[in-house]
C-alpha cells in the first residue's frame, strides 16, 4: 500500500539528519558557505524542502501505481486460477445466513452492518472438501458444522440448505456441491489409569478437590484438538492423558480399547467403514468425534511413577 506524502518526505528527512556524508560540507570556504545560507534554511519553503517535497511526490506517485498494478494482477489471477479444495472450504467458512450475494459475485456487501452482524451471520465453523463420485460424475463434498457453547454441532435443514445453495452458486461452471452436516461420532473408551495416591483418589478425583474428572477432562480437550474431518489416533489420546494429567503414572496408563460409531449404527456393526472397533487410526464419518460417557470405562489402579 502506497505510503503518504508526509510519510516519505519524512524518510528523507530523517536519512538526511543521520547521515555523515553531508559532513563533506565543513571543506567549503567562508564565502562558499555564505552562498548556501539560503539552501541550508530550516524553512518549509527552503529551496532545498522543496526538493525534498518534488521526489517525495513523485515516489508517492510511483507507489500508487504499483498499488494499482498489484490491484490488476491480483484480479488477473483470480479470473484464471483453478479453485482447489482448500478454496472451497474458505469459501465455506464465509458463509452469511440470512444475507444475498452480490449479483454476478461471491461477495457480500457489508454497506450498514456492523462487524458484530457480520460475525454472528457466518455461522459455519467447521469445513472440510473432498473428492467424490456420484452416478459416474466428479463432484465435490463439502462436510459443514457450527458452534454451540463451544461444542461442534450439525447446521439444521435450512441452515444446511441456505449454504449448500451458496457454495453452488459461487461454484465454477460444471462442478457440483453436495454439502451435508451431520451428528458427531460416538467414542467409547476403555482405559486403565494407573495413578498416584497422593494426588488422585480411586475414582480420578484430585484430593484437592479441585477438579473430579481431569482424565475424562483431558479426553475431551484432546478430541476438541483434533482438526475437523481429521483423524484419531488412540496412541495419541494416550500420550496425552498421561502427558498432561498431573497423578497420572507416565508409563502404564494405556487405552485398551476405542471403538466409535454414527448415524443409526451401533458399536458392533460389522462391515461398515468408520464404525466398531478401532484399530490404530479412525476418520469419523461426520468429521468429529464425541466422547459417549455413558459407555466409558475407567479402570483406576494405585501406582505412583516411582
Amino acid at each position: 500500500m502506497a505510503r503518504s506524502i508526509n510519510d516519505i518526505q519524512q524518510s528523507i528527512l530523517d536519512a538526511k539528519a543521520s547521515s555523515t556524508d553531508l559532513n563533506a560540507l565543513e571543506v567549503l570556504t567562508t564565502d562558499e558557505k555564505n552562498t548556501l545560507a539560503n539552501v541550508d534554511s530550516s524553512s518549509k519553503v527552503a529551496i532545498w524542502r522543496l526538493f525534498v517535497w518534488i521526489i517525495a511526490f513523485a515516489i508517492w506517485q510511483l507507489e500508487k501505481l504499483w498499488d494499482i498494478f498489484k490491484s490488476l494482477i491480483d484480479l488477473l489471477i483470480k479470473n484464471t486460477r483453478v479453485h482447489t479444495r482448500y478454496w472451497y472450504r474458505d469459501k465455506a467458512l464465509e458463509f452469511r445466513y440470512g444475507q444475498d450475494l452480490i449479483i454476478e459475485t461471491d461477495k457480500y456487501n457489508d454497506t450498514g452492518l456492523t462487524q458484530e452482524q457480520i460475525d454472528t451471520s457466518k455461522i459455519i465453523k467447521h469445513a472440510s472438501v473432498s473428492k467424490i463420485v456420484i452416478n459416474g460424475y466428479g463432484a465435490l463434498k463439502v462436510k459443514l458444522a457450527k458452534e454451540t457453547a463451544g461444542e461442534k454441532v450439525k447446521l439444521d435443514s435450512t441452515e444446511l440448505s441456505a449454504a449448500n445453495y451458496y457454495l453452488n452458486e459461487i461454484a465454477d461452471a460444471g462442478t457440483t456441491v453436495l454439502s451435508v452436516s451431520l451428528d458427531h461420532d460416538d467414542l467409547k473408551l476403555e482405559v486403565i489409569v494407573y495413578y498416584d495416591p497422593l494426588v488422585l483418589d480411586v475414582q480420578g478425583r484430585r484430593l484437592d478437590g479441585t477438579n473430579d474428572t481431569p482424565v475424562i477432562n483431558e479426553i475431551n480437550t484432546h478430541l476438541n484438538s483434533i482438526d475437523f474431518d481429521g483423524e484419531f489416533f488412540p496412541a495419541e489420546l494416550e500420550k496425552d492423558i498421561r502427558a498432561n494429567v498431573e497423578g497420572v503414572n507416565r508409563r502404564a496408563t494405556s487405552i485398551r480399547k476405542s471403538w466409535s460409531k454414527f448415524g443409526g449404527h451401533d458399536y458392533t456393526t460389522i462391515g461398515t467403514v468408520g464404525v466398531g472397533l478401532i484399530d490404530e487410526i479412525r476418520a469419523p464419518e461426520s468429521g468429529y468425534l464425541k466422547l459417549d460417557e455413558a459407555e466409558l470405562v475407567i479402570t483406576y489402579v494405585a501406582r505412583s511413577d516411582e
